[in-house]
């Protein structure tokens, strides 16, 4: 009898360790600092929605260059004025937030983060717009 509890035991402890062998690993996110900070980001274009938010969206975009550096600010240039600011990312380089603890604070939801394409989602009171720079 003993010996077969210390065999089920051993089935059981067995069975679990192949079962947990087979469950998905946790989506590592790869650092994604390097590509954001690769270069000047210049507005390609906006994505999704109707006709007129796209167009209107990309006559606010149209023009902007933005370039991220390593030590956490950055430098954007608008048509008529330029902003400086901070930034960084959230705990799974998911999200970036521009002006941290500031009245400006933002948040972009990065949709693709290469060292050629920086797409993102933002929240413009209430309107989602999705909007690619490149370089």
């Amino acid at each position: 009898m003993k010996t077969l509890r210390k065999l089920s035991f051993a089935i059981l402890f067995a069975s679990l360790l192949v079962m947990d062998s087979c469950l998905p690993l946790d989506e590592v996110v790869p650092d994604r600092i390097p590509a954001l900070t690769s270069g000047t980001w210049v507005f390609s274009e906006i994505t999704n929605g109707d006709d007129f938010h796209k167009d209107f969206y990309s006559v606010l975009f149209d023009g902007q260059r933005v370039t991220f550096s390593d030590d956490g600010t950055y430098s954007q240039n608008l048509a008529i004025y330029n902003l400086t600011g901070n930034w960084t990312f959230n705990a799974d380089q998911t999200i970036l937030h521009y002006d941290v603890g500031t009245s400006e604070a933002q948040d972009r939801e990065i949709l693709t983060l290469t060292n050629s394409e920086f797409h993102f989602r933002v929240n413009f009171t209430g309107t989602i717009v999705d909007v690619r720079f490149t370089h």
